[in-house]
């Protein structure tokens, strides 16, 4: 089927978007992020174990590389906490605008690794994807809530962090090991910090809600994204996963009821035009 990849990409994005949602009706439904986190790593890692088992033997992790995808664990479980706290204050679609600043935090953090200047048309791109943000954040009410915006923004940075430490550790080797090692450390971590809601029982109610983000936020994305983008040109890639965005509106509309303001639709193409301008290419 032409395009597959393309449309994989787009189905992996879109199951990030999915994410707020869950974590919103969760609470709808009386169950925080401390009651659902430790069973939702614990279904990821299982889930991506089983996967990791399955799959092909080849490019295994030293212990080095073990040990240093268990301690990501911990950025995996930041980025998770302080989402869930920015959508409580400024709602799905504003929490995934800033987590989508990893977008252009992640090459900045590239950059400032290999300790060079970033380009004149990466700065263009930040500065733009910031004012994109102060558009969105304002309601008609002039309401703003920098509480919601300090979190949005730390999900963000742990999110950057994380994918910088991925892009640069055992790039070559096995995706779901690499993946499953991730979620036993954010297993771990989450059962150190949520001890009093450290309990893993697959007939409580809160287990639907832990598999469904697990199903959600980990294992259909990376197989999505680990498909789609070994048959996608790499520079459509970048430009697929901002499909995340309207995603995530759409569904806030339609599951949870969200008003979209204008201003707010506004921002969301700003920023979209912004990430997507300096990529364009004709997809062959």
């Amino acid at each position: 089927m032409k395009n597959i990849g393309a449309i994989l990409v787009v189905l992996g994005a879109i199951s990030y978007a999915t994410v707020g949602v869950i974590l919103a009706l969760a609470k709808q439904n009386g169950f925080s992020i401390q009651q659902i986190i430790v069973p939702m790593y614990f279904f990821a890692f299982l889930t991506l174990f089983i996967l990791f088992v399955f799959s092909e033997k080849n490019n295994l992790l030293s212990k080095f590389e073990s040990l240093s995808f268990l301690l990501a664990g911990f950025l995996t479980v930041s980025t998770t906490y302080c989402f869930y706290q920015a959508l409580t204050y400024v709602g799905v679609p504003l929490a995934t605008l800033f987590l989508m600043q990893s977008s252009w935090m992640t090459p900045l953090l590239s950059h400032f690794l290999r300790k060079n200047i970033p380009c004149k048309n990466s700065l263009i791109t930040m500065l733009v994807v910031t004012i994109g943000i102060f558009i969105s954040c304002y309601t008609p009410d002039l309401s703003f809530s920098f509480y919601g915006l300090i979190w949005g923004v730390g999900a963000a940075f742990s999110y950057s962090l994380m994918l910088t430490f991925s892009a640069n550790v055992a790039k070559n080797k096995n995706i779901f090991e690499k993946s499953a090692m991730t979620s036993l450390g954010a297993l771990l971590v989450s059962v150190v910090l949520f001890s009093d809601h450290a309990t893993i029982n697959i007939m409580s109610p809160n287990a639907f809600w832990a598999l469904i983000y697990a199903c959600f936020s980990t294992v259909l994305p990376l197989i999505f994204l680990t498909i789609g983008t070994q048959k996608t040109p790499s520079h459509w890639v970048g430009l697929l996963i901002v499909s995340e965005i309207p995603a995530a509106y759409i569904l806030s509309y339609l599951f949870l009821s969200e008003k979209i303001y204008f201003n707010q639709i506004f921002g969301c193409i700003f920023i979209m035009f912004a990430i997507i301008y300096p990529k364009k290419k004709p997809l062959l």
